[in-house]
């Protein structure tokens, strides 16, 4: 796979998580992937049901929503709150979908 077809590097990828695992700021989890990875980035979020089917594709039909941001964590947690405010965290409300069973994964850069 050629990591370096966009106009940025990929440093890292990280692994599918339930949305409803968001690391909140400032916890111990959240600090170490900073620490690890840095803030800035990619997120992914698609149904769990779809997961294997995009396998480690960067781009696939089956991705529900893609998002950049300089904080990916900051910027994605509202995804996990139930009153969020991002508009993947209102697209799981609306149709009614359990936050264990929408994934996210992060592309650092």
């Amino acid at each position: 796979m050629n990591k370096n077809v966009f106009d940025f590097e990929i440093t890292a990828v990280s692994p599918w998580i339930a949305v409803s695992t968001i690391p909140t700021k400032d916890s111990k989890l959240y600090n170490e992937l900073i620490e690890k990875y840095g803030p800035s980035g990619v997120y992914q979020i698609a149904e769990k049901r779809n997961i294997e089917s995009i396998g480690e594709n960067l781009v696939d039909p089956n991705i529900g929503y893609i998002g950049k941001s300089q904080n990916v964590l900051n910027r994605t947690y509202s995804v996990r709150t139930e009153k969020g405010s991002h508009g993947a965290g209102r697209y799981i409300r609306q149709n009614e979908l359990s936050r264990d069973e929408v994934m996210i994964r992060y592309i650092y850069t």
